[in-house]
């Protein structure tokens, strides 16, 4: 079996032949709803090449302002005070507006005033049983770190995967690959092209909307993370997903600052936005690997998601294990820690009571853009090994509920490594072949 070290100097020898692997050498293509093809255009977009005219992002003051200048307040639609005069009754602007079709709410954004506070503002909301939630707009970050660049596609990459034999994924039953099982992806966007990845992303989705930078290489960092996500779900061919027959909704809500920025960021309205995304396109499993502070209106989306019957799958965190990471502690999502190849938990990882299971998280090779691979470390990978398995047991069972999903889940693990049982007896690591052998088929 390969070790870390393996792994690193086996990619390192390919990135040492390929300095640009980064470059986008490959046309873009479109993808989107099969039904309509090109109806939807390739989140990763070449620079312009008709003109010398630049593309550049718009400028600040043309984008919303930070997070932290806003507060986001979900109200019931069609009720309530006028949003405007809210907004004057708070001492705050009203700069937005977001219809969330797939629940019975929408959602206002408020900027603050200069020298004004969340909290102040927050306090001075009137008692309106039409208001639902209301919370500061928040910043999240993924939860996981690229060790390595991505290497060119003609490393042999399955070769040096470890994850799926510990798991017991490697065909526990060959006629369940997540065949038809939409896994909704929030997260940075998703480079299609890779050759494991042909084929998989059935529809995307860009809630950014910045125009395109003119760098190549910042251009694929902006995808690198929800590259990787995927690859784990569905790759098929030099890699191999979980489910290689699940059908990936792309969500891009979160972008990075530089090439150096080694974090995609988001925000509570953007997130809030995704959910509401996810379910309009009928997602039954909604990967989240990325995580923040607690947020009212992100946890009332994942409460609404639940109930209509979306498998919730996020990232624990990697900020410590005593530390809480929001959506994965609230009620109902299946909270994924990461472990290595000894089945022993990632130090960095959370391991708190609220995570519900364990899984591949340390050294895992994975698909990035411009088709290379890389190497990747933190509970974000982790949860997409869980969402995998979650698309597994929906087809097995499409009836199967979201909290069935993840009492299986958390039911059929098996032991962690001596050192992390001893520490955490009740926590296990995902075993794919016990959790299908005991979902009750559909009847």
């Amino acid at each position: 079996m390969l070790g870390r070290a393996s792994i690193l100097a086996a990619v390192a020898l390919a990135l040492a032949s390929s300095a640009t692997a980064l470059a986008d050498d490959f046309p873009a293509r479109a993808y989107g709803n099969p039904d309509r093809p090109g109806s939807l255009g390739n989140l990763l977009q070449p620079p312009a090449t008709d003109d010398n005219t630049p593309r550049t992002a718009p400028p600040a003051a043309a984008r919303s302002a930070s997070p932290q200048q806003e507060i986001l307040v979900a109200r019931q639609r069609g009720d309530g005070a006028d949003l405007v005069a809210l907004g004057r009754q708070i001492g705050a602007e009203l700069s937005a507006t977001y219809d969330l079709p797939s629940v019975a709410f929408d959602v206002a954004v408020y900027r603050l005033r200069t020298g004004d506070t969340a909290e102040a503002a927050l306090q001075r909301l009137p008692r309106d049983p039409a208001i639902l939630a209301a919370d500061r707009n928040q910043s999240f970050d993924t939860a996981a770190a690229a060790e390595v660049g991505p290497a060119p596609a003609t490393l042999r990459a399955r070769a040096l995967q470890y994850a799926l034999g510990l798991i017991h994924a490697i065909a526990p039953e060959p006629r369940v690959t997540g065949r038809g099982v939409r896994i909704a992806v929030i997260d940075s966007g998703i480079d299609p092209r890779h050759a494991s990845l042909d084929g998989k992303v059935l529809l995307a989705v860009d809630l950014v909307g910045e125009a395109p930078d003119t760098n190549p290489a910042l251009r694929a960092r902006e995808v690198m993370h929800g590259t990787g996500i995927a690859g784990v779900i569905a790759a098929e061919g030099g890699l191999q997903g979980v489910a290689p027959d699940a059908r990936l909704i792309s969500i891009k809500a979160f972008s990075v600052r530089s090439v150096q920025d080694g974090e995609t960021h988001s925000s509570s309205d953007r997130i809030v936005r995704a959910i509401d995304v996810a379910l309009r396109l009928h997602a039954r499993v909604i990967n989240m690997s990325f995580g923040g502070p607690p947020d009212k209106l992100i946890e009332l989306m994942v409460r609404e998601a639940l109930a209509q019957g979306a498998v919730v799958v996020a990232a624990a965190g990697n900020s410590g294990p005593d530390s809480a990471f929001y959506p994965a502690a609230y009620p109902g999502v299946i909270a994924v820690t990461a472990s290595d190849r000894r089945d022993e938990l990632y130090p960095d990882a959370a391991s708190g009571a609220f995570v519900t299971v364990a899984a591949p998280g340390v050294d895992i090779i994975t698909t990035a853009p411009n088709g290379g691979y890389q190497v990747l470390t933190g509970t974000s990978i982790a949860a997409a090994h869980v969402s995998g398995l979650a698309a597994l047991l929906i087809q097995a069972n499409p009836n199967v509920s979201p909290d069935e999903v993840k009492r299986l889940i958390a039911g059929t693990g098996q032991p962690l490594g001596p050192t992390s049982q001893a520490d955490h007896p009740m926590l296990r690591l995902i075993d794919v072949a016990a959790a299908l052998e005991k979902l009750t088929p559909a009847r």
